[in-house]
């Protein structure tokens, strides 16, 4: 599964980008690029870029990764209703997709960590103690 939350975080991230640097293909954006739409696409882009970099950070580092994934993964359902709500529909199924595998993956990890036992720990006590 880290693989796959990689992927789809570095796929967020391209998009992000892509959509930074050429406005025109930001979803939603007809009849010219306007100051607005070049300010969102921007906003937007450092977003997935940001939250991206985390994603891949802590679950290279294997540390708070729960609490990040399912960060991103609600980032994802926000961007799933605005999808909707605005008629966007080209946003719905990337968003889907990187929200299933984010949020999958944080279930998954909360699973396996309530199974753990618990395991007491017992300080040094010297000889003979």
């Amino acid at each position: 599964m880290r693989g796959l939350n990689v992927l789809v975080a570095l796929g967020s991230a391209a998009f992000g980008v892509l959509a930074m640097l050429t406005p025109a293909g930001y979803p939603g954006v007809a009849g010219g690029v306007t100051h607005a739409a070049t300010f969102f696409a921007a906003m937007y882009g450092v977003r997935a870029a940001l939250i991206a970099a985390a994603v891949i950070w802590l679950v290279a580092t294997g540390r708070g990764v729960f609490p990040m994934l399912v960060l991103a993964g609600g980032v994802q359902v926000a961007d799933i209703l605005v999808g909707v709500v605005s008629g966007r529909l080209g946003m719905v199924p990337g968003a889907t997709i990187a929200a299933a595998v984010h949020l999958g993956s944080a279930w998954l990890l909360g699973r396996r960590d309530r199974r753990r036992p618990v395991v007491a720990r017992t300080w040094p006590t010297g000889e003979g103690g």
